[in-house]
């Protein structure tokens, strides 16, 4: 009930929002000028005009692609049982999104219903207010009807175990890895609020073809920064998987290549040099997005890869058990 809950607050509702805008602009046609008013002067007077296909093709595409990037992060929930403070914070932000986005280009469309000439456009500043303050309230709403976040156990103590597995026996471990809140939040609240904010004036001041290229640069953007805070870390006997919740990037290291795991303790500044995937020198490679105890996969060849989990303790007594029982015994 809950992975329903999520996708339809996420994805349903705004997909369901943009898409009563497009209607409402479409059966509007008939009474609206030929072209239409698209940006406003800070007077609040007219001073360009284009098609009405605009106004319904961009509010898709924006609200399209968001709601793709709040599916994938309702999935690991599906997967693990988890629900964090970030996954529901980009969940919540999809209603805040397309209600801002279709309630400001939908309703400078539709204030000019019944006048022959674009230029005799009201000023589109009160649908911008409107818009906003009802993104707000929406995003609030959303907020409170998702389920809530699920508490993590604590840290066991101690050093990681090896565990005793019969020959034939299976193990596998899986985590979804994400910012602590401190970082994960700011993240999400600024991205959310600087793209929002650059289309909306966009789409006010600038040309179509700027606005245009803002949405892709901005999509792009958003796919980069996903990929390198958000993950799903699993042990197998395939060995170690690290993939980002977009897909790309990936790191795989199969169980053959891998000599043995360890729990460390990160500092990301001073090991790394920061947060994301980061070059820890000495042929080490991180992917660093918290404060504290992490998984240190050391590879055959010297590499060495370190993750920071939530019980890196486990994830390291599972990949040397299966390590161990694939090393060949001798006689």
């Amino acid at each position: 009930m809950n992975r329903i809950r999520m996708i339809v607050i996420g994805v349903v509702v705004p997909l369901v929002i943009v898409a009563a805008g497009s209607v409402a602009t479409l059966l509007s046609l008939p009474a609206l000028p030929d072209p239409i008013a698209v940006h406003w002067a800070v007077s609040g007077e007219v001073d360009r005009t284009g098609p009405v296909w605009l106004a319904i093709l961009i509010p898709l595409l924006v609200v399209l692609g968001y709601s793709g990037f709040a599916y994938l992060f309702a999935r690991p929930a599906e997967e693990s049982g988890q629900f964090t403070g970030n996954q529901r914070l980009m969940l919540a932000i999809g209603p805040f999104l397309s209600t801002i986005v279709t309630g400001v280009i939908t309703g400078s469309v539709l204030i000019q219903r019944g006048i022959t000439d674009a230029r005799d456009a009201p000023s589109v500043l009160p649908v911008v207010l409107v818009a906003f303050g009802a993104g707000i309230v929406l995003g609030v709403v959303a907020w409170f009807a998702l389920p809530p976040v699920t508490p993590l156990a604590e840290i066991a103590s101690g050093s990681a175990p090896v565990l005793d597995l019969a020959p034939n026996e299976r193990v596998s471990w899986t985590q979804h890895v994400e910012p602590q809140r401190a970082l994960g939040i700011p993240v999400i609240i600024v991205s959310a609020l600087a793209v929002t904010g650059g289309a909306v004036a966009l789409w006010l001041s600038a040309t179509i073809g700027a606005f245009l290229f803002y949405v892709v640069v901005m999509l792009v953007l958003l796919v980069l920064v996903i990929g390198t805070l958000f993950w799903r870390v699993t042990i197998d006997a395939r060995g170690f998987r690290a993939v980002s919740t977009v897909g790309v990037p990936r790191f795989v290291i199969p169980l053959a290549d891998i000599e043995s795991a360890h729990v460390v303790d990160v500092q990301p500044v001073v090991d790394f040099g920061g947060w994301g995937i980061r070059w820890g020198g000495k042929r080490r490679l991180g992917i660093i997005l918290r404060t504290g105890p992490a998984v240190e996969v050391r590879r055959t060849d010297g590499r060495v890869l370190v993750v920071t989990l939530h019980d890196p303790r486990m994830a390291a007594a599972v990949l040397n058990s299966l390590v161990a029982r694939s090393v060949p015994q001798s006689p």
